[in-house]
């Protein structure tokens, strides 16, 4: 599962903060992923659509979050964080 410092909490995108499940639902929602990316994991539809698009997500300093979803770590959120979407704790 990894440590809380390389542990996915969720994804910060466009000033809002999803969990790994309603990620897909955004990405879905925006046409850059079609609905079966819902039987894949998160990850693994975020780097499809990335290379689709260009970009490097591996190297953040290259885009901004209003341009793709970047990781947030569990050392990164707050314990009140919650999903935008379904209100879940992050």
């Amino acid at each position: 599962m990894g440590t809380p410092v390389t542990r996915i909490a969720g994804y910060g995108y466009r000033a809002d903060i999803y969990c790994p499940e309603c990620i897909i639902e955004i990405m879905i929602a925006r046409g850059d992923a079609s609905p079966a990316a819902r039987d894949m994991p998160p990850e693994t539809v975020l780097d499809q659509c990335a290379g689709a698009m260009g970009i490097d997500r591996y190297d953040e300093a290259t885009y901004d979050t209003k341009e793709f979803p970047k990781v947030a770590f569990v050392s990164d959120v707050d314990d009140d964080d919650t999903c935008t979407v379904c209100r879940q704790p992050i």
